[in-house]
């Protein structure tokens, strides 16, 4: 299995006694039953700046439950055999909309675009938190005040909704 396609593995929490540092997957104790516990690692594309993104999880107590983990951090991006970012999720989501009106899936594709994209579309569908959300309507609101137009209420309130349909969605299906 490649990395891409994760990797399941046996760790422990034992410390080497002579330099008191975590053994790790090298504690010779692994290969009894009931020490240690398994995790998961699954590498993603870079990112937009090209740094390096991974997921690792780990407390699993079988090595069964620990596969069915990576399968369920996999799933969501089926396509590319990776886990779905907020940011393809929306994408996705916009493509598939055929709303009551034009006018109201143009408003959706500006707000995934201006404020919705570079603030959570790195992120992981699955791991998307209110922190996140926060964050982004803080640095939305300092972007607009730095220019001198602050943001208007009705406007956050909007890209809220925009946000929330798109999340229902992917609930919907499964995703979150």
């Amino acid at each position: 299995m490649t990395q891409r396609e994760g990797r399941v593995y046996r760790r422990c929490g034992c410390a080497d006694p002579a330099t008191g540092r975590p053994v790790g997957t090298s504690c010779p104790r692994l290969g009894q039953r009931g020490h240690g516990s398994w995790y998961v690692s699954l590498e993603l594309p870079p990112s937009p700046d090209g740094r390096r993104r991974r997921i690792r999880r780990g407390g699993y107590p079988t090595r069964h439950i620990a596969r069915q983990a990576l399968a369920q951090l996999r799933a969501p991006g089926a396509a590319g055999g990776t886990a779905l970012t907020t940011g393809q999720w929306l994408h996705r989501w916009l493509a598939c909309r055929t709303s009551p009106a034009s006018s109201t899936v143009r408003g959706y594709a500006a707000h995934v675009r201006l404020y919705l994209q570079p603030h959570l579309g790195p992120v992981l569908l699955a791991e998307l938190t209110t922190a996140h959300v926060q964050a982004m309507f803080t640095a939305i609101m300092r972007q607009h005040q730095a220019t001198g137009h602050p943001v208007t209420p009705a406007t956050l309130a909007r890209i809220r909704a925009t946000l929330r349909a798109a999340l229902n969605t992917a609930i919907r299906h499964g995703l979150i």
